[in-house]
């Protein structure tokens, strides 16, 4: 009430001070007519006056007297005409009043009417206001997606000449499925696994594009490619978490119950992936007429831990499974899954050196090393000969 309160006030304020000069202006104006129209009667009677003057005094002939005194005259006239009229109130406020007073209506009457209905309609007086911080990233993110556009319109003109340019569909690949064009994203990817051969990372990006561009259904397609890519790397999460994903969507719930358990164990405080990977275990675990994961399920106990007990919790895990490794070192497995371990939590010096005890371990198995060296080349992982 409060709020109507004001606006009201606001209004009539606002309508006083339009129609104020418009009144002061009518009085105002009103005198300096009379007192302009009076004036010029004078001047003209004056100017007869002076005719008849020269015309005594012989500057003007009889002639030329004539003709000034008939356009004096007729000025005369005219002026005095001016002058009644101004002069005259009823004759005032019926002419010269009408537009004033059409004004001082609309600016009284229409103009409060028309706010009025315009705020009942479009108006909200609970709406929040904007915070300059919040319509500066506003705008700075509607200049990033513009940028992000130019930068996509400039690579695709290129790349409609140069299709074999691999850099180029590296760049314009991951920026096509952040921006939901998944069909143009597949496109991309196939373009990089042709041109730079198959890895487990490029494999898995061209899957997931798949089964995005399916709206999350597993194809038979991204299923193979998926397939793929874990033969390259056996602990790498994208292949198993697709694949995991398609027994679920096949009603396979036991081998997919098995499979998100399997995942869930290499869980760790930064994997994104772990709660869904949960959800879609609890899932496979109801259609098995299963209890849910029990809360001291590995990654749910991770996640359930503070910072520093997360990370003493997979130190001693990482630990754990080298000591394994040590008494059975022909677990590729779980090579694999140690050299990731060491670079997740920072430790490129000990992934490095897990990474050459595995090859001088597999030295005769040209596969295993085939897997090693691929592992390497994705986690960004050198080693010296």
């Amino acid at each position: 009430m409060m709020f109507w309160i004001v606006v009201a006030i606001m209004i009539v304020c606002a309508t006083g001070l339009a129609i104020l000069p418009l009144l002061r202006r009518e009085k105002d104006a009103s005198a300096s007519d009379i007192t302009e129209f009076g004036g010029d009667v004078a001047v003209f009677k004056d100017q007869l006056a002076e005719i008849d003057r020269d015309l005594t005094r012989g500057v003007l002939n009889e002639s030329d007297a004539g003709s000034a005194r008939s356009e004096i005259s007729r000025r005369l006239i005219e002026a005095s005409g001016k002058a009644k009229t101004v002069s005259d109130p009823t004759t005032s406020s019926n002419n010269r009043n009408l537009f004033r007073n059409s004004a001082l209506i609309f600016a009284g009457l229409c103009v409060p009417a028309i706010a009025a209905v315009m705020y009942v309609n479009i108006g909200n007086p609970n709406l929040a206001d904007q915070p300059l911080l919040a319509r500066l990233e506003a705008q700075q993110e509607n200049n990033t997606d513009n940028k992000i556009l130019d930068l996509v319109e400039r690579v695709e003109t290129h790349l409609s000449t140069n299709s074999d340019d691999d850099d180029g569909w590296e760049v314009v690949a991951p920026v096509y499925q952040r921006l939901g064009r998944h069909d143009d994203a597949v496109r991309a990817y196939e373009n990089l696994v042709r041109l730079r051969g198959e890895s487990e990372d490029r494999l898995s990006n061209l899957g997931e594009a798949i089964v995005l561009s399916q709206e999350g259904v597993v194809t038979q397609r991204a299923e193979t490619l998926f397939q793929r890519a874990f033969a390259l790397d056996k602990t790498a999460v994208r292949p198993r978490f697709f694949l995991a994903l398609g027994l679920n969507q096949e009603s396979k719930f036991r081998e997919a119950a098995s499979a998100w358990e399997a995942l869930l164990e290499d869980a760790t405080p930064q994997s994104a992936w772990a709660p869904g990977a949960l959800d879609q275990l609890n899932m496979a675990r109801s259609e098995l007429g299963l209890p849910p994961a029990e809360p001291d399920n590995q990654a749910a106990a991770i996640m359930n831990l503070s910072q520093q007990e997360q990370q003493e919790m997979i130190s001693t895990m990482v630990a754990g499974l080298a000591e394994r490794l040590e008494e059975d070192p022909g677990n590729m497995a779980d090579w694999q899954r140690l050299i990731r371990s060491y670079t997740v939590l920072g430790q490129p010096d000990q992934a490095v050196a897990a990474l050459k005890k595995a090859q001088s371990i597999f030295v005769a198995d040209q596969g295993a090393l085939g897997e090693l060296g691929a592992l390497s080349k994705n986690l960004g992982l050198t080693t010296q000969n």
